[in-house]
């Protein structure tokens, strides 16, 4: 039976098993309750952090295995200036966008970049006066030269773009973030806040999103304190126990630099 299967067989009586494992090793409402850390307060690497952390120490190639994106076609008549604020706005709205990894030699944390010193680094690129060809011999140099280069855990940022020209009506935009800071999900928020930031800044109208209650450090610094001691434990020994004889993962689909592009995105 393979992974799939041992899940999808699960009977009612398993689930409500685990709904009760879960219960007995939540901890009180307070406990399971994700808020708003100090902001003095160090926060840790998650575990999947962790693993990215050691493989960019490890090497460099391992590095840039973990980089993932998205190339979004833009058509019509494009606001630079409007896009670059969205762009900014993201990295702003997100914290885990404008965080770096530092290591004092026996603990690794992340550190927030503030505000006023974090934006998206954009680089824009004109081929509108070359020739067909050309052209695309040029935006394949772009999308190769953007994939070969490495991203700094230790000084970000850790999302970075491309904005190509390729005539007054066509422009490409290749997004690039490291695996530390974003998940192939990530991808799809990203792009549909960058669409709603867009408009809004175009049209000259007020901020279209809510405030977010909580960050990505605030559930690791929230998950670090519930996975200690026996809650750990037993947890450890129940996903042994199930996964036991389950077949190695052999693809990671988050290691594809970038997707197929996505047309008018205006």
């Amino acid at each position: 039976m393979n992974l799939r299967e041992r899940v999808t067989s699960l009977s009612r009586q398993d689930i409500r098993q685990l709904r009760q494992r879960l219960r007995r090793t939540s901890g009180s409402q307070d406990d399971a309750r994700i808020g708003r850390r100090d902001d003095a307060q160090p926060v840790p690497l998650s575990a999947p952090q962790e693993q990215l952390w050691f493989l960019d120490r490890l090497s460099a190639a391992a590095s840039r295995a973990y980089h993932i994106g998205a190339t979004l076609r833009l058509e019509g008549e494009l606001d630079v200036v409007a896009l670059r604020r969205a762009l900014d706005r993201i990295v702003s709205r997100h914290e885990v966008l404008r965080t770096v990894f530092r290591s004092d030699g026996e603990q690794t944390v992340q550190v927030v970049v503030p505000e006023t010193a974090a934006h998206f680094r954009l680089v824009e690129t004109d081929l509108s006066g070359l020739d067909g060809a050309e052209r695309a011999a040029r935006v394949a140099a772009e999308l190769q030269q953007e994939a070969g280069e490495r991203f700094d855990l230790g000084t970000g940022p850790l999302i970075r773009g491309r904005l190509v020209k390729q005539a007054a009506d066509d422009h490409l935009l290749l997004l690039r973030m490291h695996h530390i800071v974003a998940d192939g999900w990530s991808v799809g928020v990203l792009v549909k806040e960058l669409s709603a930031l867009y408009a809004a800044y175009r049209l000259g109208s007020g901020e279209p999103l809510e405030i977010l209650p909580v960050q990505y450090g605030d559930y690791t610094l929230w998950q670090s304190r519930r996975l200690q001691g026996e809650v750990l434990q037993d947890q450890l020994r129940y996903w042994q126990a199930t996964l036991q004889g389950a077949p190695a993962l052999l693809e990671d689909t988050s290691r594809r630099a970038f997707s197929k592009p996505v047309t008018k995105f205006m």
